[in-house]
C-alpha cells in the first residue's frame, strides 16, 4: 500500500518510477509486440507472392536478379531500388547474367500485361452485354407502358362513345 502511494506521489510530481519490475513489464510488452510483428512479416514473406508486394504493383512474383556479388554484397532483394541498383551496377559491363535476367523479367511483365489486357477485354464485353440487357429490359418496359396507355386511351374513347350514344 505504501509503494502505491509512493508511486502516486511520484506520478503527480511528474517523476517516473525507477522500479525495475515496471521497466521489465514494459520491456516484456514491447517484446511481445515485436515478436507479433516478426510473425506477421514471416507470414507475408511466405505468402504466395514470395516477397513484399510493391505499391507500384510492378512486381507480382519477381524474378530475382542473379545471385552474384555486387560491391561485396549478395543482391537478392526484389524491391524497385534493388532493381535499379542492380541495373546501375551492371550497366558498365552488361554481363550475360544481367541480360538474361532482364529478358526474363521483360517476358514476365509482357505476359502479365497480356493477361490483364484479356481481362479488360472480357470485362468490356460483359459490360456491353449488361448494358444491352438493361436497354432491352428498359425498352420492353417502355413498350409495355405505351401499350397500357394505348389500351387505357382506347377504353376511354369507347366509354365516351357509349356515353354519347346513350345521352
Amino acid at each position: 500500500m505504501a509503494s502505491l502511494e509512493k508511486r502516486k506521489e511520484m506520478l503527480n510530481k511528474g517523476m517516473v518510477a525507477l522500479d525495475s519490475a515496471v521497466h521489465e513489464q514494459k520491456l516484456n510488452f514491447v517484446r511481445a509486440q515485436v515478436s507479433e510483428v516478426n510473425r506477421r512479416i514471416q507470414s507475408l514473406m511466405q505468402s504466395n507472392e514470395k516477397g513484399f508486394p510493391n505499391h507500384q504493383n510492378m512486381i507480382r512474383n519477381p524474378v530475382l536478379p542473379p545471385s552474384g556479388a555486387t560491391n561485396g554484397r549478395i543482391s537478392n532483394s526484389s524491391t524497385p531500388e534493388s532493381f535499379s541498383n542492380h541495373n546501375n551496377n551492371n550497366n558498365n559491363n552488361n554481363s550475360p547474367a544481367s541480360t538474361t535476367w532482364l529478358h526474363a523479367q521483360n517476358q514476365k511483365l509482357a505476359e502479365e500485361l497480356e493477361a490483364k489486357s484479356h481481362l479488360i477485354e472480357q470485362l468490356q464485353r460483359e459490360k456491353k452485354l449488361y448494358e444491352l440487357h438493361n436497354a432491352t429490359t428498359v425498352g420492353n418496359h417502355h413498350h409495355q407502358q405505351q401499350q397500357q396507355q394505348t389500351k387505357a386511351t382506347t377504353i376511354n374513347i369507347i366509354l365516351l362513345i357509349i356515353i354519347k350514344l346513350f345521352i
